[in-house]
């Protein structure tokens, strides 16, 4: 899994070594993808960015009949008076094809970044998400871990 040029989460497998245009789409940021956490517990990802968004994602490699699905956990935003304000509540979304996504690309205070997420790595609190970034606020989150994002 890597994060691509275009703000994109991507992966390839082994099996697609030999097309390198194939490629499964994970979610996009509207920034530079500074962290991918995967757990060995569940099958989700989580991305933080440059835009101070964290999302999270369900690692479908093993089923690439369904369509990957991703949601926002939440945004961080530095507001004009310097105070930071978190964003919740959005909706689970699927990835799309490219030709669907409208990047809103615009120049963003590094303190609004999230640099660094991490799953609980323990079985019995693997649902447990921490993030953090350079303004020195961490966040902890329960993302759940059932089966897919609506069934927590």
């Amino acid at each position: 899994m890597y994060g691509d040029i275009d703000y994109t989460i991507r992966a390839l497998s082994a099996a697609d070594a030999r097309e390198l245009n194939v490629t499964l789409r994970y979610g996009v940021h509207n920034g530079v993808i500074w962290c991918i956490a995967a757990s060995d517990h569940h099958l989700y990802i989580a991305s933080t960015s440059s835009d101070g968004a964290v999302k999270i994602a369900e690692n479908t490699t093993r089923h690439k009949r369904r369509q990957p699905r991703h949601q926002t956990v939440y945004e961080l935003k530095l507001e004009a008076n310097g105070s930071f304000r978190y964003m919740d509540g959005f909706p689970v979304q699927y990835a799309t094809s490219e030709k669907d996504i409208s990047l809103s690309l615009s120049l963003v205070n590094p303190l609004q970044s999230i640099h660094k997420a991490a799953w609980n790595p323990n079985l019995k609190a693997a649902g447990w998400l921490v993030t953090g970034g350079p303004a020195g606020l961490c966040r902890l989150e329960f993302i759940g871990c059932g089966p897919t994002l609506d069934n927590k």
